[in-house]
């Protein structure tokens, strides 16, 4: 039976956490022959090896001791990757590459390279580490909002959830990092807290810099392994940033009588030397109602950058160009309600032609929303300088690398 893509990813997420805890209890010297696909290809042929080699610290007692991810049991990594040799493959090669840079990302983590437990619990979604730090951003959150209602107050772009602050998909996390959250948490849970951004940073770049705490976002990857350091350096997050730009766009306006259905989507490209890296904007035709207007920062053959919906990428906008960011979303509102209209005269097909309902609902996205594609589309063609700004506001936005995003690494 497939299973689904959020399972998916549960699964696909605690693996790594399982073969970073593999790779502490190694040591990097030791991690560096272990993890190694020539050697071993497949996951049976990893474990049978591994447990003959630690009978006293097996795989399972590995993972069941020093990983923590609520809802997914050993035996579901196992056979997880034991099935998907791809998931068991970006398991080992991250796994090897985190335990090599390691101390690159701060010199308190040298701990972690030396072979036998160190006191580090690899966790996914558990409680004193993941949801309290979620915690903590929806205070820091309900703040923020409310500051950006004062005249006068607070005008960043809102963090619509905790993953465009950190995208982290496990943590590494000491008894030091779970005590320190959790007491942080209980201190700022009063009606009258003034839990901000930059004070979940503060915490956090702490427990970083003492080898307390890592935040860790994945991207499968199969091949080479590259680490990267996210928000550690402003400055140099805005060097990195700055060789996305406007480029050109892709898209196609919508002409009455074309044979073909109208596009649904327009395209941004935003590196010359890269034509995989763009920002996709797009209406979806999801539920019942107008459907989704969303954004996508595509960075690579094998790195989906983030994603944003209608009010943040309006947010975005407004840094750049207030007055047509407010024309815009008008626009986007209209179009949306026209599609909804249109869909409820063809809702009667739905149980009747499922086929039909789909390709006339298709294209309605098409023809309504074609209006606010265009209308993006003269913006962005109109002013290098100004797009070049958008899209570097998008790019972080979605990529969570704005001034209030928290430090995390990239592993992929």
């Amino acid at each position: 039976m497939a299973v689904s893509r959020t399972r998916a990813t549960a699964l696909g997420e605690s693996a790594q956490a399982l073969f970073c805890a593999i790779s502490d209890y190694l040591g990097s010297s030791k991690a560096d022959e272990m993890l190694d696909l020539r050697a071993y290809p497949t996951y049976q042929h990893f474990k049978q090896v591994y447990d003959s080699m630690f009978p006293m610290q097996t795989l399972q007692s590995t993972y069941n001791r020093y990983v923590n991810a609520p809802g997914v049991s050993f035996g579901d990594v196992e056979k997880y990757i034991g099935d998907d040799k791809s998931w068991y493959a970006s398991s080992v090669q991250i796994a090897k590459a985190v335990i090599k840079e390691v101390s690159s990302i701060d010199s308190d983590f040298s701990k972690i390279k030396n072979s036998g437990w160190q006191d580090i619990v690899y966790v996914r979604g558990d409680r004193d580490v993941m949801q309290n730090i979620e915690a903590l951003f929806k205070l820091a959150q309900k703040n923020e909002e409310n500051l950006n209602r004062i005249p006068g107050g607070g005008r960043t772009v809102p963090l619509s959830d905790v993953n465009k602050w950190s995208p982290a998909d496990i943590y590494f996390a000491s008894d030091v990092a779970k005590r320190k959250i959790k007491e942080t948490l209980r201190e700022k849970s009063s009606s009258t807290s003034n839990m901000s951004y930059a004070i979940l940073n503060a915490l956090v770049s702490d427990l970083i810099d003492s080898g307390d705490l890592l935040p860790l976002s994945l991207k499968k990857q199969t091949k080479d392994v590259t680490v990267r350091k996210v928000n550690f350096d402003r400055k140099a997050e805005l060097k990195y940033m700055s060789q996305y730009k406007f480029v050109k766009l892709k898209w196609e306006p919508y002409k009455t009588g074309l044979a073909r259905a109208p596009a649904r989507d327009i395209t941004i490209f935003i590196n010359s030397k890269d034509p995989r890296a763009r920002i996709v904007m797009r209406h979806t035709t999801e539920g019942t109602g107008p459907g989704v207007f969303k954004g996508e920062a595509i960075l690579g053959s094998e790195a989906r950058g983030g994603s944003l919906s209608r009010g943040p990428f309006i947010a975005v906008l407004r840094t750049v160009d207030s007055g047509f960011a407010s024309k815009l979303e008008s626009q986007i509102k209209k179009n949306q309600q026209e599609f909804s209209d249109a869909k409820k005269l063809i809702l009667h097909l739905k149980q009747k032609d499922r086929k039909m309902y789909d390709k006339l609902n298709s294209e309605n996205s098409g023809v309504y929303m074609n209006p606010s594609f265009k209308m993006l589309a003269d913006w962005l063609e109109s002013n290098q300088k100004r797009s070049d700004a958008f899209v570097q506001q998008v790019y972080a936005y979605a990529t969570s690398r704005t001034e209030n995003s928290g430090k995390f690494v990239i592993a992929k």
